[in-house]
């Protein structure tokens, strides 16, 4: 058993990347799955595509409207839409500081409210994983925007295990890496960066979609029912110490 049999998962950033990985893995295991992007993806068989802006806090309500009368409320959130920044903090335009924020903290923050409320309201419980990052732990040159926005991340996935906790919703994060994705692959285009990667993880690689979406399944799952508040990094080691 997979712990997600019966279970319906609404995945945010779900067209590619670790959002896609995540949909395609948590179909395979048993549950529906509905992908919510700005972007076109397919959705894994016997699920369904959204279009979604989740800094839109009026979309996200009507999209959970429409779900839910249709019979597809979810008991699993996975907000995995994110977008970054390479930046001097003495030269980000407020525009771009702004959209990151509220790409990744306020979308973040709108789709986990309006899922938690229509759990209480249903007096269903539930799990939310959210997508976070090690710069949600550590700093980054150059990243002022990004790296504050999964530090909220962050704090908001504590913060919401506590609160929702006493509703029966779980709430936890996974921190990953450098992973593999349509939004990293600049990185491994440049032979000095692609070893400096190397270098600087002690399993020697960047991580897969796949190897997070393992992790986010099981803290989603039932087989996690007793875990909440969790931040789990998924980054080959990167957070555990430095490196000459």
């Amino acid at each position: 058993m997979s712990g997600l049999e019966n279970r319906t998962a609404l995945i945010t950033g779900g067209a590619s990347g670790i959002g896609a990985a995540s949909a395609a893995l948590m179909s395979a295991r048993g549950a529906r799955v509905v992908v919510a992007d700005l972007g076109e993806g397919a959705p894994p068989e016997g699920g369904r595509a959204e279009r979604l802006d989740v800094t839109d806090a009026e979309a996200v309500t009507d999209l959970l409207d429409r779900l839910a009368a249709e019979g597809w409320l979810p008991d699993i959130l996975v907000n995995s839409a994110g977008m970054r920044e390479f930046a001097d903090p003495l030269e980000i335009a407020e525009a771009d500081w702004l959209r990151i924020l509220n790409v990744n903290l306020n979308g973040t923050f709108n789709v986990a409210q309006g899922v938690a409320r229509r759990l209480r309201d249903t007096g269903r419980s539930g799990a939310i994983v959210n997508v976070a990052s090690t710069s949600g732990l550590l700093a980054s040159e150059g990243r002022a925007a990004y790296v504050s926005a999964k530090h909220g991340v962050v704090g908001l996935t504590k913060q919401l295990s506590l609160d929702l906790g006493p509703l029966g919703i779980r709430v936890n994060a996974v921190a990953p890496g450098v992973i593999r994705t349509p939004m990293t692959e600049m990185y491994f285009s440049d032979p000095d960066m692609s070893d400096r990667l190397r270098r600087a993880y002690p399993l020697g690689r960047a991580g897969a979609p796949e190897e997070v979406a393992e992790v986010i399944a099981f803290l989603a799952s039932d087989l996690a029912r007793y875990v909440t508040g969790a931040v789990v990094p998924v980054d080959g080691g990167y957070t555990a110490g430095r490196r000459k």
